[in-house]
């Protein structure tokens, strides 16, 4: 049975790329995300059809199965597999994301994938939300170019890191939303990289002493073989707060890592080059979300994390 980062591995699937938005270094306090409330859209009916923003819906407490239109999202994530994606109001901002499910697994129909991250389009839908109110996106989409449209780069949105906490549930503006950590006081703590939480229990004994060759040569085969690697994510501490941090989805099923520098479990054997709890990060950011229970930062591009050291 997966554990909470396999759940997250299971939905998502593939990589996720995003175009970074502002850095936390060209910000101030009073953009963070406790300043100033999002004002939710005119529209007070929560149980009939939607026209708005993402942020006016998902402020107005909408229940599952509103039928919903978007004049204009921007894309800020899609899965390698193409069967999920994340979209923003282009301004950004608090509650201004949301998941979309490209595939309906009930028919076995996929909707066409966004042609890539911060392209618009228009967006219907029907909105769905868990019976927890912590998991919500847009299934069944119809997703449309919006024509003449360049595609943007839609901006972070800077919030404290307590916020993002494995123990907090008060982040509802920041869940499915692209996001930069507020790191004033220094920089994210790698604190683990084994969290017992991000296992996935999918990969088994055999498989581990395969890859490190403990009974025999190295078969790096079994390093990330078809159930994934072992680990899916560790755990930056900023203040006291535990933040946990997804490499699920980037660059695909196969892969826990985020590029060269976010080894968590090295495909290729090389187990000198994983994180270590002497490292941390000077800026982190990415796609935040909730998903079976679980809050996690993930990060998607280089630009999305520096490493200090």
């Amino acid at each position: 049975m997966f554990t909470r980062m396999a759940c997250l591995f299971l939905l998502f699937s593939a990589c996720v790329n995003t175009q970074p938005g502002n850095p936390v270094a060209q910000r101030t306090s009073a953009d963070v995300n406790d300043a100033i409330p999002v004002q939710p859209d005119a529209q007070t009916d929560n149980s009939g059809p939607y026209h708005g923003t993402i942020a006016g819906l998902r402020q107005l407490g909408a229940k599952s199965g509103v039928k919903v239109t978007i004049d204009e999202v921007a894309v800020t994530g899609l899965s390698g597999n193409a069967k999920t994606a994340y979209v923003s109001d282009p301004a950004g901002g608090a509650y201004s994301g949301i998941l979309v499910a490209l595939c309906d697994s009930k028919i076995g129909t996929c909707a066409a994938p966004p042609s890539g991250v911060g392209a618009i389009y228009s967006l219907t839908g029907t909105f769905l939300i868990t019976t927890d109110g912590l998991h919500m996106s847009i299934a069944t989409p119809t997703l449309t170019a919006v024509a003449g449209a360049s595609p943007i780069s839609v901006p972070e949105y800077v919030v404290y890191p307590s916020s993002l906490a494995e123990t907090e549930t008060h982040n509802a503006d920041a869940r499915g939303v692209l996001v930069s950590l507020y790191l004033p006081d220094g920089p994210a703590q790698i604190t683990s990289i084994t969290p017992a939480g991000y296992i996935n229990n999918n990969y088994t004994p055999a498989m581990e002493a395969a890859c490190r060759g403990t009974n025999g040569p190295a078969d790096t085969t079994q390093c990330c073989p078809s159930v994934g690697p072992k680990y899916f994510g560790f755990e930056v501490t900023v203040n006291g707060a535990v933040i946990g941090v997804s490499t699920a989805n980037y660059p695909s099923k196969k892969n826990g890592q985020i590029g060269a520098a976010l080894t968590i479990w090295p495909c290729d054997g090389n187990f000198d080059a994983t994180l270590k709890t002497s490292q941390s990060f000077s800026k982190l950011g990415g796609l935040f979300d909730v998903n079976y229970g679980v809050a996690s930062l993930t990060p998607a591009s280089a630009n999305d994390f520096q490493l200090t050291n």
